[in-house]
């Protein structure tokens, strides 16, 4: 989902809204009809034509994968837009689940599950505040020189919680880090966060 205009996906904590997948749909092929010796058939030979595997009236059943993280792009706000708000919405199954190429992007209390990456910020400063993260292969990964403020926000059984890289310099507060399966928050390159009044438990 490509936005250049607007986006305002505001839902409640009794009614989410959902963006994800049914899982990624597949065709299986019907058994083949087996052969009858009813009088309709043995009287008229040409009325078995066309039955068995290859027959184009046998219909195909549609069956779905089970939904997983990669199985559809996310939603990608550009620097065009003007302004975007996503609160109380579960996003799930993306490569990213949110990429902000603009500041003007407010990110709270939304579900970011089973996704490769939870939040994208490149070289931007969204809100990012009161959202759990949770079962991501990354909750929140920070390129160029982003700088957001990233607060009050949940990240649980990740492979990682926060990824800085480049030049980012966001402020990390008042989150709760815990039993992520690689690092809480992992520092690349020049990358300088300011990291003040988390709670940091029981990650590997």
């Amino acid at each position: 989902l490509i936005v250049h205009g607007e986006l305002y996906a505001e839902g409640s904590p009794e009614r989410m809204i959902v963006f994800g997948s049914l899982g990624k749909q597949r065709k299986i092929e019907q058994s083949p009809i087996a052969k009858t010796t009813t009088p309709t058939f043995a009287t008229n030979p040409s009325a078995m034509e066309g039955h068995g595997d290859t027959d184009p009236r046998i219909p195909k059943t549609v069956a779905a994968d089970p939904p997983r993280a990669g199985d559809w792009a996310g939603i990608q706000i550009e620097a065009t837009s003007p302004n975007s708000r996503l609160t109380y919405c579960r996003i799930q199954h993306a490569t990213v689940g949110i990429r902000a190429r603009t500041d003007a992007v407010q990110i709270e209390s939304c579900l970011f599950s089973e996704n490769n990456t939870g939040v994208l910020c490149e070289s931007t400063n969204p809100t990012i505040s009161r959202n759990e993260f949770n079962r991501n292969g990354i909750g929140t990964k920070l390129q160029g020189s982003a700088s957001p403020e990233i607060e009050y926000n949940e990240f649980t059984a990740n492979e990682y919680g926060i990824s800085c890289e480049d030049d980012s310099r966001p402020r990390i507060q008042y989150n709760i880090l815990r039993a992520n399966y690689q690092n809480a928050i992992t520092c690349y390159s020049t990358a300088s966060p300011e990291i003040v009044s988390n709670n940091i438990t029981m990650n590997i």
